[in-house]
């Protein structure tokens, strides 16, 4: 077995961009599976733009 493959590389740290992108993708995907149970006659591509507008929605919190 070559050396590289005997050792795992370590797990480099992820930025604050980085994690706060995947928290949102994570966060949309949970809200459009949501809606397909609640909306189960909707398309995919209707679920992806009520999904849109959910997040477009919600109130900034700017101000805290």
């Amino acid at each position: 077995m070559p050396e590289s493959l005997k050792y795992p590389h370590p797990k480099r740290k992820w930025t604050n961009l980085e994690m706060a992108n995947q928290m949102f993708k994570d966060a949309f995907l949970v809200k459009k599976t949501r809606f397909s149970k609640l909306h189960p006659e909707l398309s995919d591509e209707e679920l992806h733009k009520m999904t849109i507008e959910y997040f477009r929605n919600l109130p900034d919190d700017e101000g805290k």
